[in-house]
């Protein structure tokens, strides 16, 4: 998770050093690019409108009971199964890579745009950020897990704690 964690706020600190707020750079072809901005809401703008005196507190608490959840979780996950634990820790690892933004500059750093830049800049979805890709990457996974698996979470008589004498 701490990989994650910073991988991510290294990404947002190079992006907000050497992108240019409003320039749109391009990457790959027509499709994909760097474009900087700064997220005063949550997943895809959300509740920007929201004061930062009530938003930060909010999303830090919301966070931080998702979090809480989400290690109770992983802590029930036998440890033979390295796929959902390794997903719940992109999920937490890109939710507290936000939260610390929040709490450090007051705003999430987004910078992946996917969008049309020729012959004139079209948003084909919300500019994001490396923390927003673990997320969704993190929950992606566990979904087929859970469509793939029919027993995924579920005890089984080998997952019961060792009872010493």
């Amino acid at each position: 998770m701490s990989i994650v964690i910073f991988i991510d706020q290294l990404a947002k600190t190079l992006a907000r050093t050497f992108l240019e707020p409003g320039v749109h750079y391009h990457l790959l072809g027509n499709i994909f690019g760097l474009t900087l901005h700064q997220n005063n809401g949550v997943a895809f703008g959300f509740f920007s409108w929201l004061p930062q005196r009530i938003s930060i507190p909010l999303f830090a608490v919301i966070t931080l009971l998702a979090a809480i959840y989400i290690m109770f979780f992983y802590r029930s996950i036998p440890l033979d199964k390295t796929l959902p634990r390794i997903s719940l820790m992109l999920i937490l690892g890109g939710a507290l890579g936000n939260l610390l933004d929040r709490i450090l500059i007051g705003r999430v750093t987004d910078f992946l745009d996917i969008a049309r830049f020729e012959p004139t800049y079209e948003n084909i979805w919300p500019v994001f950020n490396l923390a927003d890709f673990f997320i969704i990457s993190g929950v992606i996974t566990l979904f087929i897990l859970l469509l793939l698996d029919r027993n995924f979470g579920k005890k089984t008589p080998s997952d019961k704690p060792v009872q010493l004498p």
